[in-house]
């Protein structure tokens, strides 16, 4: 970082009267301490590097022991996407089932529920998560080709894929503009 020290006598002086003074269990504590320092000098920096960059890359929504039978994620618990979600049948994962993928995870639960963030982990069987997908799916394939067929129409050579794609991204459509 800044340049080593000149005083390098005095720190080790420092130290050694520290040690005098420390209790047994501060002696252990500073004694880690050198082996960690004297492992990681060890390592260059590229692999110190690697190091925390592979440390830091936990997912915090990646949780090991889900049952494969349903499908699972997170749901902001705002009242009203808390409710839109229920009424489409997620349900709170709860009780054992969230003890028991917490305690695999190593993660605590509150309220009897896995929370992360704003978010609470919740389920739905997996044939009624590809059928609302499916359904979904259909859906927007019907709006597009009508929106798709009549642009060519109306659009001639001008038309293109991407028109296609721009309207996949605005499904939902403009406000409504009243005249009065």
């Amino acid at each position: 970082m800044g340049r080593p020290t000149k005083y390098k006598i005095g720190l080790e002086k420092r130290v050694e009267k520290k040690k005098e003074k420390a209790s047994q269990e501060e002696i252990n504590k500073l004694k880690v301490e050198e082996e960690i320092k004297e492992k990681m000098s060890k390592y260059t920096p590229e692999q110190v590097a690697k190091m925390v960059a592979d440390f830091s890359k936990r997912d915090p929504f990646r949780y090991k022991g889900l049952d494969p039978r349903f499908r699972y994620r997170f749901i902001n618990r705002a009242p009203d996407r808390l409710d839109r979600q229920t009424m489409r049948g997620w349900e709170i994962v709860t009780g054992q089932e969230a003890e028991k993928i917490a305690s695999e995870n190593k993660v605590t639960t509150r309220q009897g529920q896995i929370q992360v963030g704003d978010s609470v982990l919740a389920k739905i069987p997996f044939e009624v998560y590809l059928a609302v997908k499916k359904n979904l799916d259909d859906l927007n394939r019907r709006m597009i080709k009508t929106h798709s067929n009549a642009l060519k129409r109306d659009m001639g050579r001008k038309y293109s894929r991407n028109v296609e794609e721009d309207l996949k991204i605005r499904d939902k459509g403009a406000r409504e503009e009243k005249v009065i």
